[in-house]
């Protein structure tokens, strides 16, 4: 009885032990990986907020090398938002786009009217929709190029000095 008693003690004993040291080895390496992440993260994390909707909104700023142009580049999200090239609710900000005006309602038919980050609405002065101008004055010539679906691919804004600016089509799917 004795020797059960003891060798039950001594049992009890070792695991105790061998627990103790084995759950301090696995917090050290746990918090050696966190000060790892925490002082390995390039950038901040992001803030998620609640829309008015109750959407799920952030932004993520990408930090690019320093240039000669560094143009400010974010991702956002929006839980309510579609398709988009980057991803189901996340759209690609800081870059000159085109797309379609929400205004007049999008029919995906050829007819529908453009809206530029740069300048607004625009307006087909061509005719044939191969040269278009902003509703208010910008000297900007806007010009699609390609055709992807019922739209065009890309556009090329050109200034009254001749300097040629390459905006993306929205994609929306």
């Amino acid at each position: 009885m004795k020797r059960s008693v003891g060798f039950l003690f001594l049992s009890v004993s070792l695991l105790f032990v061998f627990n103790f040291s084995l759950l301090s080895g696995i917090q050290n390496v746990f918090s050696s990986v966190a000060s790892a992440i925490a002082g390995g993260i390039p950038q901040k994390l992001p803030l998620l907020q609640a829309g008015p909707d109750g959407s799920a909104n952030t932004e993520i700023e990408i930090e690019l090398p320093p240039g000669k142009v560094v143009p400010s580049l974010s991702l956002s999200y929006n839980s309510n938002g579609g398709n988009t090239i980057v991803g189901m609710g996340w759209s690609l900000n800081g870059l000159p786009t085109v797309s379609r005006n929400p205004s007049y309602g999008i029919g995906y038919n050829g007819k529908d009217s453009y809206v530029s980050s740069l300048a607004g609405e625009l307006i087909d002065v061509s005719g044939n929709k191969t040269v278009y101008h902003s509703k208010k004055e910008s000297y900007l010539r806007f010009e699609p190029q390609g055709t992807c679906g019922d739209g065009p691919c890309t556009w090329i804004a050109t200034d009254k000095d001749g300097k040629t600016i390459y905006l993306w089509r929205e994609y929306r799917f």
